[in-house]
């Protein structure tokens, strides 16, 4: 604390304090050095803060973003970094694992004909049976819908895991007992192992639902152990990298443009560039399925290099047209954030371009802003200095402490569509957005919210105190050329 002082006339840190009632309670201390004429230190003023709400908002966020409400099971953020940690520990002590990946056979069905709240309840009894079938040192996760993952640690082999497999498929031959009625439900169950099927998350569970979908192929109320022949990943990995080489970039992918705006103006202050497969690639995937094959590719540096080119000369060309897009959003991959070349990468962007840096925002995810390197932190410190804006996307997927922001030079969160989508019905949608409005509020954080379709979400959010947004309902992802005219309209004071 007294070097910080010493050094920068400054420190600033969370204590406990304890009220006149003898409870304890967390405040943010601010102290700075007041200097005397001759400008040597005279004394030191103390602001205090009580953050005691903001503790509650923190653990309130920690739980949501971590644990399935419906099963109480780890959720698809814990269950990951579960994952990533058994792999820490095979790398230092080599050995091995099992990723199963399990589906509900039918589950649709039973949805459409009892009614979501006894799919409900058949998922909660699906959790239960599941932990009751493994290990205390295995770990149960709920990934999406009627979607589990399991893992089992120290495992040897195939014929390691058959008979824990066997088990799961066993608490499934008991019926369960929904709506007065007994209903008989089977299970699919998809196998691969760390590090044979592969050796990092991406690659594991992209092969654990591979080896799912053959085991659905094969009839159901099965598992299937993954095998090469099941896997797509492998061959876009080598497909991209063949169209990084051979300089085709352009050839096979192309950026598309989503409009921000301000909500009470209805004025567009910025466009999202987003990258996309042409046509002719022949891959019919969605961006949430390749991207990550892309950021964990040999050649996401090249790529992110080409989005940043592209998207900074885009802006570029719009403006010299006369119009007014505002800022251009850029997705940034960990693997080239971390990459020393990064900062040159941004800077011949600017320069080639001719943009002012203020008008380029980056986008690191959550996990990158929590837990910074600090490489990572001098980097964007010196983006900061440069004048270009930092947000931080996806706000509240990836949520381990609030104490970061605070920390960190950045501009603007981006609420998660996740969050919005069950807006304003949903209470644990409603409380964990309102928590993260207040949080950025009190820290002079701007709020973006992604993913508004309605123009209830919109008056809800505004009601909230957010006010910039992104999603279908101002437009959707489009070509250049099309947002152009939007612009242009916008510009005439014409209704996008």
């Amino acid at each position: 604390m007294w070097a910080s002082i010493r050094e920068s006339g400054e420190w600033r840190g969370e204590i406990w304090n304890r009220k006149k009632s003898g409870e304890l309670y967390p405040q943010l201390l601010t102290i700075s050095t007041v200097l005397d004429e001759s400008s040597e230190p005279s004394g030191y003023v103390g602001v205090f803060a009580d953050i005691s709400e903001l503790k509650r908002n923190e653990e309130q966020l920690r739980r949501v973003a971590h644990y399935d409400p419906l099963t109480d099971l780890p959720n698809r953020l814990l269950f990951g970094e579960a994952l990533e940690k058994c792999i820490v520990r095979c790398q230092r002590q080599p050995r091995e694992f099992a990723l199963l990946a399990l589906n509900l056979d039918g589950f649709k069905a039973i949805n459409d004909t009892l009614g979501h709240t006894c799919g409900d309840l058949l998922l909660h009894d699906v959790a239960e049976r599941l932990l009751s079938a493994t290990r205390a040192v295995d770990t149960v996760g709920r990934l999406s819908g009627d979607e589990f993952l399991v893992l089992l640690e120290e495992t040897t082999g195939p014929q390691s895991v058959v008979p824990v497999i066997e088990k799961l498929l066993d608490v499934f031959r008991r019926p369960f007992n929904l709506a007065d009625q007994e209903i008989f439900v089977t299970a699919s169950i998809g196998v691969c192992f760390y590090p044979h099927d592969g050796d990092g998350i991406t690659d594991l569970l992209q092969h654990a639902d591979a080896a799912l979908v053959a085991a659905k192929r094969e009839g159901k109320n099965t598992y299937t152990f993954f095998s090469q022949k099941h896997s797509q990943s492998s061959t876009l990995q080598l497909f991209i990298q063949n169209v990084v080489r051979t300089g085709q970039i352009d050839d096979y992918f192309c950026l598309v443009y989503q409009p921000q705006v301000d909500m009470q103006t209805g004025a567009i202050i910025g466009t999202e560039a987003l990258i996309r497969f042409r046509e002719r690639a022949g891959f019919a995937m969605a961006p949430d399925e390749f991207i990550p094959v892309i950021e964990q590719s040999s050649v996401i540096r090249d790529i992110g290099c080409w989005v940043l080119n592209t998207a900074c000369a885009q802006l570029r060309s719009w403006q010299q047209s006369g119009l007014e897009p505002g800022c251009m959003a850029v997705n940034v991959a960990a693997n080239h954030l971390r990459h020393p070349s990064f900062m040159d990468a941004v800077t011949r962007a600017i320069d080639q371009s001719g943009i002012d840096p203020g008008q380029l925002e980056l986008e690191i995810t959550e996990r990158i802003a929590s837990e910074p390197s600090q490489d990572v932190l001098d980097t964007l410190c010196e983006l900061r200095t440069m004048g270009v804006s930092i947000s931080i996307d996806d706000f509240g997927t990836g949520y381990s402490s609030l104490s970061y922001l605070h920390r960190l030079p950045i501009d603007r969160i981006k609420i998660d569509r996740a969050f919005v989508s069950g807006l304003p019905d949903s209470r644990d949608n409603v409380s964990v957005t309102t928590a993260i409005i207040a949080v950025a509020n009190s820290l002079e954080l701007a709020v973006i919210a992604e993913g508004i379709e309605t123009e209830e979400q919109e008056r809800f959010l505004l009601y909230l105190r957010c006010r910039y947004a992104q999603g279908f309902l101002y437009g959707k992802p489009q070509a250049a050329a099309d947002l152009a005219q939007v612009l242009q309209r916008s510009s005439s004071g014409v209704p996008a």
